[in-house]
């Protein structure tokens, strides 16, 4: 028992450290928002996985999801660093931890979801925004295919029901930006563990 709480409270330690790096490396300045989230993520995720090769992917695409939806909801916007970062430790997951056997899923996981989300910025005439799109390509090298992409479509989803929500509520008006960052980071982590289930069910549902 006291070992598991030390043991609990030194995966503690490092997400406080791993917060902060991030900070430094992307966001340039210390947000308390991004160190106390990394540091309870590794503390659920050491819980939920333990020492497994999946607790390193987990923790790396979600602490890099919740710096790109902070940056993104207080500024507007998501830095080439994010992306950066992200396609980095995708491309060393795929090679080290996984030895590049989901290389061919994760690649049509990402294109597809990109692509879904370029062609929306198409139609809404750059309704949605550049930094997204390859925020989109990350989720999807780690989501692969087709969670990648159903991610994307609850993404969406997410976003009309709290847009919809906001304009009710009087708290937003049409002319205001809400940012899509935060909505596909809160997607990818529920698609990360039920996409697949929900996936299943809603073709089912279909009858496909």
């Amino acid at each position: 028992m006291v070992m598991d709480l030390l043991i609990l409270g030194g995966i503690a330690v490092a997400g406080l450290i791993l917060g902060s790096f991030l900070n430094v490396l992307i966001y340039r300045r210390q947000n308390l928002i991004i160190v106390l989230s990394t540091s309870i993520l590794l503390v659920l995720m050491w819980r939920f996985y333990g020492c497994q090769v999946e607790f390193f992917s987990v923790v790396f695409l979600f602490s890099l999801l919740i710096t790109a939806a902070v940056i993104d909801y207080e500024q507007y916007i998501i830095p080439n660093s994010v992306i950066l970062v992200g396609l980095i430790g995708a491309g060393i997951i795929q090679v080290f931890l996984f030895q590049g056997h989901q290389m061919v899923n994760a690649g049509l996981g990402a294109l597809s979801a990109a692509g879904f989300l370029f062609l929306l910025r198409v139609i809404s005439r750059g309704g949605v925004g550049a930094g997204d799109i390859k925020l989109a390509l990350v989720i999807g090298l780690f989501l692969g295919w087709p969670v990648g992409l159903f991610s994307m479509f609850l993404a969406c989803l997410i976003a009309g029901v709290i847009g919809i929500g906001l304009l009710l509520s009087g708290k937003k008006t049409r002319k205001d930006i809400i940012p899509f960052g935060p909505f596909l980071a809160i997607s990818a982590m529920l698609s990360y563990f039920k996409g697949e289930e929900w996936l299943s069910w809603y073709l089912a549902w279909l009858g496909i």
